[in-house]
């Protein structure tokens, strides 16, 4: 039974799509993962992403790449799952993908489609292989028996000529890229109507020779030839990091014309809910390896993420019961180095087995030497409530030494010694490793991470960083047992990645809308030193006007506070408010309204004491903003009465604010951030924060201050744009 979905092209006439066999396919085995919302929104999603690359194959003034933007550990491959079945009900019989950089991606990549679509595993099974409602799914695996390398332009025509769909999933390597073309080249002139799907776009595929204009780098070429070969495909190229895509210049033939977001389902934890929210997740930690390695000793820090990642692990199984077979995972990302691998693996190995012998010393004697070894991560990484349920006794250390019993170690990279293989048994997996662990490679319990890996010359790239925070993805059934042990210096640096992020998606949201062109589009660098992408792929340049000036420090003076909250009162007592619901998709408030001169907010800002302690925040240029302006909304960001908890940093940064500004809620659509809470009467507005410090968790109500954020219309974003 199929079904025409019709979409309105505009004046160009484009064909209809059709839900028939294969997506509603894709669509059922979805409901049974998923669910009802998350197959319908996956189904909804495919439909737009199609319909819209189909009218856009239709226009000559654009290309036919479409970048599509996801985000880190979202689930992007069920998307590409339902728009292959999509597409395969619409008419395409030839869908090549990129689908990994190593065989352990390209291996995970195949099976999981397979499984999706029913796809026979090898050549024995005639009956699915000449089964028109099944695709046949070949890689350059070549240990799959359904190899590409096995086949020829013959066999290929004889499946396209019965009507069976060909699918092939390939490494990102250009040899074997090079290797599809030449099969290929040879079924160009048959009735092929093809797409491609590069996944992790950003990777390997772009061209990154100095001179574009004479050269092409090895992968870049091969990806250029297959697009010459197939008559130029709709291109899709995926990724949750677009920055390099989207300052590609003019030479390059993979620069995108549209963008279309992935958007994540329900229970996504990404860059918001960990470096923004707080959700006391990070686990800051002295900046200690490098001393550590050079004097061969376990840091006291990586100790205290195993035992937390044992302890978690023990509660997490006592919740799921003896029937869920979930794994649990750990991390650890601290040098790029494979032979500095060997040494932490070493490290962990011995402590694993040191704190194994006492766990199984103490329970068989009875004593409470046990115990005792996880009383500080128990008491410092886990929340009341998670400790009212789980009471620290010889219970949940017994089912630590089951833990224990079942922790495998394995040296994720080039050298891993077998111990990959191995650790797959395992129902307790701790990886160590660097690019391997940042890019596909997804975790389904990944309860603690220990991230130590940052730039030593600068500051690095912000794709490349953000690529590594495997931490994030659908984490809210277990957010209470997850830690990051990280630097403070990297949480602070994430938290300049999560506002970068949240304002890439506020514009990529206006590009889908077609009222903002890629061209136009600014990555924010407000006081972070990483730059956006590697410039061996992309052009831009920076701009250093701000849109936003935002208070960043608070006041730890007593003085100065109850001086500043009379000012505040004394200033707000003489407005008068309005309800205001900017930046909300409903009529449910979200800030009140008043409106004064300029001169007026000018005057009363530089009454303030204590708050003008750094350049992104000025007395000077917060002057010149508002006394620059005519009118002035005075906006109140209330929380129904009650001051707003934000976390700010220990240590050396303890007055710095992670995060004034509150981003997207969580499906993204009723309400858009604090950052989007602008008044439509004024181009300037003065948003005015009620806030609650928090260190470590802890609330300091006697320190309950006012905290302010200025926003001027038209004027450029700190940060990068295409050249």
């Amino acid at each position: 039974m199929s079904d025409v979905y019709e979409f309105e092209g505009g004046e160009t006439p484009v064909p209809s799509l059709i839900i028939s066999d294969y997506s509603n396919k894709v669509y059922d085995k979805h409901r049974q993962s998923y669910g009802d919302e998350g197959a319908n929104k996956t189904r909804g999603a495919a439909k737009s992403v199609l319909s819209s690359a189909l009218v856009q194959e239709t226009d000559d003034t654009k290309t036919n790449n479409v970048l599509l933007v996801g985000k880190v550990q979202s689930g992007k491959t069920s998307n590409l799952e339902a728009l292959v079945g999509l597409a395969l009900d619409s008419g395409f019989n030839l869908i090549v993908m990129y689908g990994g950089y190593d065989n352990t991606l390209l291996k995970q990549t195949v099976k999981r489609f397979r499984k999706t679509m029913d796809a026979p595993t090898d050549v024995d099974d005639e009956d699915a292989l000449w089964d028109p409602a099944i695709p046949n799914i070949f890689t350059t695996d070549s240990t799959d028996e359904l190899c590409i390398n096995n086949l020829n332009a013959d066999v290929i025509r004889e499946f396209l000529a019965d009507g069976i769909p060909v699918f092939i999933i390939t490494i990102k390597d250009a040899r074997r890229i090079k290797n599809i073309n030449e099969i290929l080249r040879k079924v160009r002139d048959d009735s092929v109507r093809s797409l491609v799907i590069d996944d992790e776009g950003d990777q390997a595929s772009l061209n990154n020779v100095r001179d574009k204009k004479s050269n092409a780098s090895a992968t870049y070429g091969a990806i250029c030839d297959m697009k010459a070969v197939l008559n130029d495909p709709i291109y899709f190229s995926v990724t949750a990091t677009p920055q390099a895509n989207i300052f590609l210049n003019a030479l390059s033939e993979l620069r995108p014309s549209a963008v279309h977001l992935l958007h994540p389902s329900r229970g996504y934890c990404g860059a918001e809910f960990f470096h923004v929210e707080d959700h006391a997740v990070i686990y800051t930690i002295p900046d200690e390896m490098d001393g550590a390695v050079e004097e061969n000793r376990s840091p006291a820090s990586l100790q205290l993420a195993i035992r937390h990642f044992v302890l978690a692990s023990a509660i997490l199984r006592l919740q799921f019961g003896k029937r869920d077979r979930a794994h649990t995972q750990m991390v650890i990302h601290a040098y790029r180095e494979v032979n500095t691998h060997s040494i932490i693996y070493q490290w962990v190995d011995a402590y694993v087995k040191d704190i194994r012998d006492i766990v199984d010393i103490s329970l068989a004697d009875g004593d409470d030497t046990g115990l005792k070894l996880f009383i500080d991560v128990y008491e410092n990484c886990f929340s009341e409530e998670v400790k009212a349920a789980n009471p620290l006794n010889d219970a949940l250390l017994g089912m630590v030494a089951t833990v224990l019993k079942e922790t495998g170690i394995a040296l994720h990279n080039g050298c891993d010694r077998g111990t990959r293989e191995i650790v797959r048994f395992k129902r307790h997996q701790i990886y160590i490793g660097a690019q391997l662990l940042e890019r596909g490679i997804t975790f389904d319990h990944l309860l603690t991470t220990y991230f130590t890996r940052w730039p030593k010359s600068s500051d690095g790239n912000m794709d490349t960083n953000l690529q590594r925070a495997r931490w994030f993805g659908y984490r809210k059934q277990y957010c209470d047992l997850i830690k990051l042990f990280t630097t403070e210096t990297i949480a602070v640096e994430f938290s300049f990645l999560a506002g970068m992020e949240d304002d890439l998606w506020r514009q990529f949201g206006e590009v889908e809308e077609g009222v903002l062109p890629i061209s136009e589009i600014v990555v924010l660098a407000e006081d972070s030193k990483q730059k956006p992408t590697r410039r061996a792929v992309a052009d831009y340049f920076s701009i250093y006007t701000r849109e936003w000036l935002k208070q960043r420090y608070r006041t730890s003076n007593r003085e100065d506070i109850a001086h500043n909250n009379k000012c505040v009162q004394d200033f707000l007592n003489g407005l008068t408010f309005n309800d205001r619901s900017y930046a909300r998709k409903d009529n449910n408030r979200s800030c009140r309204e008043a409106f004064c001169t300029g001169a007026c907010a000018a005057k009363f800002m530089q009454e303030l004491q204590g708050i003008y302690v750094d350049d992104a925040f000025s007395q000077f240029e917060v002057k010149k903003v508002l006394g620059g302006a005519d009118t002035i909304a005075v906006l109140l960001m209330t929380s129904e009465g009650a001051p707003r908890h934000r976390s700010f940093y220990s240590a050396d940064k303890k007055n710095m604010i992670k995060a004034l500004h509150q981003g997207r809620s969580e499906d993204g659509k009723a309400y858009l951030g604090d950052k989007n809470v602008i008044s439509d009467s004024t181009t300037v507005s003065l948003q005015i924060f009620e806030i609650c410090p928090e260190i470590d968790g802890i609330a300091l109500e006697d320190e309950t201050q006012y905290m302010f954020a200025v926003y001027q219309a038209n004027s450029l974003k700190s940060g990068y744009v295409g050249a």
